[in-house]
């Protein structure tokens, strides 16, 4: 995102609050922003990388792989890195950790790609090398592994922080940390499969949507066990994940351009969960996925995904969260 595209969206780069029809200027700009509208009308915006100390988030378009920098505190919204560099034709699921790098996951390409975010220089390129594949989402743990999902492929896939770390090779080929096959995760020929993922506070656990049965999976990091995560029989055709203070939120699509929140109360074996709060704020619209932006609040991507008619311009919204259970931070 650059120079000509800069001088592009200056004009539409603005800080906005959410009305009931969707993004509108504010009465004073200096209002705190709740919603940022991300530029073009078939952009369809996925992913979000939260960087805290920059005050700065990340979205990528699912359309044509242009990834926009939005400014927390400003509400303005810029191109970083234009579609299609570095064959990146569609971004999904991203995270920034803790060297200052964002990764991204490309979809069909079956690649993900790290960058350093003060250079915008692309490190690195991961590959499955395999035909089919679909990386949807991404996870990265406190020692810096990555964990990635495939919704078509039943493989879940492992980065290593050393990988992460290791210079010279440009190309490097994304290593299988678990075939699905066999494990209670049913893999269909028509996805999406495995959509979201996130990570247990204690970093034992992964946790998995599978979309297309309305399932949550857990994944043990040491043994590779997969178990079905017990929603006390309700189903949630989840696509964003997102854990803390024991508890698991989901973020999904409802029918009609809308979108629906869930909090559940995790036990401390992350093996149960109990509904405690459904969120359907009339600012999801068709969501795609989240991050925690506070202690009760969370940033979310409204991907209208499918959407005849999306509401434009599309946006990042801002959701306030209930307390936790035991009222402490994020």
């Amino acid at each position: 995102m650059r120079i000509a595209l800069a001088a592009a969206l200056a004009a539409t780069a603005v800080t906005t609050v959410l009305a009931a029809g969707g993004p509108v200027v504010p009465a004073e700009a200096e209002a705190r922003p709740t919603s940022w509208a991300i530029p073009g009308d078939k952009t369809h915006p996925e992913g979000i990388a939260l960087d805290r100390g920059q005050g700065a988030f990340y979205t990528g378009s699912f359309t044509d792989g242009t990834i926009y920098r939005g400014d927390v505190k400003t509400g303005k919204v810029e191109a970083f890195l234009p579609a299609g560099a570095d064959g990146r034709t569609s971004a999904l699921g991203m995270k920034v950790d803790d060297a200052g790098r964002l990764i991204i996951a490309g979809g069909t390409s079956g690649k993900v790609w790290v960058y350093d975010l003060a250079t915008r220089k692309l490190l690195k390129t991961f590959s499955t090398g395999v035909a089919g594949s679909f990386l949807n989402d991404l996870v990265v743990t406190m020692t810096g592994d990555v964990y990635v999902t495939d919704s078509q492929l039943p493989t879940l896939y492992e980065i290593s922080a050393k990988e992460l770390g290791e210079a010279g090779q440009a190309l490097v080929p994304l290593r299988p940390f678990l075939d699905l096959r066999g494990t209670p995760i049913n893999y269909q020929a028509e996805g999406p499969n495995l959509n979201g993922i996130a990570l247990s506070e204690d970093q034992s656990t992964l946790v998995v949507a599978d979309s297309n049965d309305g399932e949550l999976f857990t994944i043990n990091r040491r043994t590779r066990e997969v178990r079905k995560l017990d929603l006390g029989g309700l189903k949630v055709s989840a696509d964003g994940l997102l854990i803390g203070d024991r508890e698991l939120i989901t973020i999904s699509t409802a029918p009609g351009n809308r979108g629906t929140v869930h909090v559940f109360q995790l036990d401390h074996l992350a093996a149960k969960g109990k509904l405690r709060h459904r969120l359907d704020d009339p600012a999801l619209l068709s969501p795609s996925t989240g991050a925690f932006a506070g202690s009760q609040e969370m940033l979310v991507v409204n991907l209208q995904w499918g959407v005849e008619k999306p509401v434009l311009p599309f946006s990042v919204v801002r959701i306030r969260l209930p307390l936790p259970r035991d009222a402490r931070a994020h």
